[in-house]
């Protein structure tokens, strides 16, 4: 899991996880809309995209709909201000690995990244 693509409306918050994955070791991307991260997903195949829910033109939901018609093999965690449990079972059966709820700490993605990774090699292992 090299390659994260974020993917959120709110341009500060793209900028903080971009300069935070890329300095602790992550290709990054970013894009404003789940439209705009389609445009792009394919010349930067990531690994693991970062997805808010609720964004202008399409939205996380839409964006995981597509993604799954596409194929895309890419893991999906969620980055969402909703706590209802009704978007996060919705986000989860449309394909999301995780949902974090904002704000969140930068720490917990790192939690996650380090459980991803063990996941990865068990299943090299076997």
């Amino acid at each position: 899991m090299n390659r994260i693509m974020i993917v959120d409306d709110e341009p500060t918050l793209r900028e903080l996880l971009q300069e935070y994955l890329t300095m602790i070791g992550y290709e990054t991307t970013t894009a404003a809309n789940g439209a705009e991260a389609l445009s792009l997903i394919d010349a930067f195949t990531p690994d693991l995209v970062l997805l808010d829910l609720n964004m202008p033109i399409m939205d996380g939901f839409s964006f995981l709909g597509e993604l799954s018609r596409r194929g895309a093999m890419c893991r999906v965690i969620i980055m969402s201000s909703h706590t209802d449990l009704f978007s996060k079972n919705a986000a989860l059966r449309l394909g999301a690995s995780d949902y974090l709820t904002k704000p969140f700490y930068l720490f917990q993605l790192d939690g996650i990244f380090e459980e991803m990774k063990r996941e990865e090699r068990r299943k090299s292992q076997n």
